[in-house]
């Protein structure tokens, strides 16, 4: 429960302006609003990739991204399924490559993540129509609009 009378009112006027779900006033930030699927959850043991450059094109994120290990992994992108409200609606994505192995070599590649998923979860949070948000993914904020 919200103790803050700021907040209540924030909330007020955030309902009366643009009406919500109640499960996207949350006073904890960690509830999720939405299902992530199919991006799913990090675990607490995973590894994850860094991220040199990206840019979206379209509804897809372009990304050079890097890791350590014995082999080079597929990226997968988890996120845990809530907004961070912003104008725009902000989200944290991560690209995570499994367990962490112990491993000198170096892998630097290219990859393609699909954000219709986000698009979708948006949609089904807020409503259709055109839009944006911000995709923070390691330290880097892109602007993603569709």
């Amino acid at each position: 429960m919200c103790s803050s009378d700021l907040m209540t009112r924030f909330v007020l006027l955030l309902t009366l302006v643009a009406p919500v779900t109640a499960s996207l006033v949350a006073c904890d930030p960690t509830t999720p609003v939405v299902d992530p699927d199919p991006y799913g959850e990090c675990g607490a043991d995973v590894a994850f990739a860094n991220v040199f450059d990206a840019v979206v094109v379209g509804d897809t994120l372009l990304a050079t991204v890097a890791h350590s290990g014995c082999s080079q992994a597929e990226v997968e992108p988890c996120w845990d399924g809530s907004f961070m409200e912003s104008f725009p609606v902000q989200v944290a994505l991560d690209l995570a490559i499994g367990p962490a192995q112990a491993c000198d070599a170096y892998f630097e590649f290219e990859t393609q993540i699909d954000l219709t998923p986000l698009k979708q979860a948006y949609a089904d949070a807020y409503g259709g129509g055109a839009a944006s948000m911000v995709v923070n993914l390691d330290g880097a904020s892109i602007l993603y609009e569709f």
